[in-house]
């Protein structure tokens, strides 16, 4: 599901129900949080959340056990906490690239 570009600012706790849902791209919203309800997407291999107004990743996204892929490029803060999210989501590839402007 390619929900970038939207300035979506919240992403509704019924994101849960899309249990079978395998790939989310969040790229380029204005989220400040992920709701709980992420955790429930047990199915998802990719998730963008690049270019957003994220401080921190809820502790429900460890439940993700079969994501391959987090993109979180261009959210210095979460780069500040990297350490931390990649023991959450040890065999995830996690790209943290900062673009320059």
């Amino acid at each position: 599901m390619d929900l970038s570009n939207n300035q979506l600012t919240t992403l509704p706790n019924e994101i849960e129900f899309l249990k079978r849902l395998q790939e989310l791209y969040l790229r380029n919203n204005q989220l400040t949080a992920l709701s709980k309800g992420i955790g429930y997407l047990k199915k998802l291999q990719k998730l963008d959340l690049s270019r957003n107004q994220l401080t921190t990743l809820p502790k429900e996204i460890e439940t993700l056990k079969k994501l391959e892929e987090l993109f979180l490029d261009d959210i210095p803060v979460l780069k500040s906490q990297e350490k931390k999210i990649q023991k959450l989501l040890p065999k995830a590839q996690i790209d943290f690239i900062e673009i320059k402007k």
